[in-house]
């Protein structure tokens, strides 16, 4: 398991896994990397946490869809005065799709052939 923040929230993540995050302005299908990992955890028991981040992890991911929420009513209302107000908000969102997780042995290779 791993804890990341993406955009200033915190989300668990998987690899192979979707995740819905607040609107990132990016296309469908791009490439998204902004993504900052606090805590990783595998099956074996070995955990780690970071202070803040943990460099040595890279999550890979690609924005698979844009969508709105449903609409939100608000209502502002003030006795005896005959202030009403009716207003809707939808909130955006953006559904990301989590690629690959590298860390550890296999980033290392990777930084290597890519220098």
């Amino acid at each position: 398991m791993i804890i990341a923040e993406i955009k200033g929230k915190q989300y668990s993540i998987e690899e192979g896994k979707s995740v819905t995050i607040d609107f990132v302005d990016d296309e469908a299908g791009k490439a998204f990397d902004d993504i900052k990992v606090l805590y990783y955890s595998d099956d074996k028991g070995n955990t780690r946490i970071g202070t803040p981040y943990l460099e040595d992890i890279k999550v890979s991911a690609e924005v698979k869809e844009q969508f709105r929420d449903r609409k939100v009513m608000v209502m502002h209302y003030k006795k005896r005065s005959g202030i009403r107000r009716k207003q809707g908000h939808r909130q955006k969102y953006t559904i990301l799709h989590i690629r690959s997780i590298q860390h550890g042995k296999a980033l290392a290779e990777k930084v290597s052939s890519d220098g």
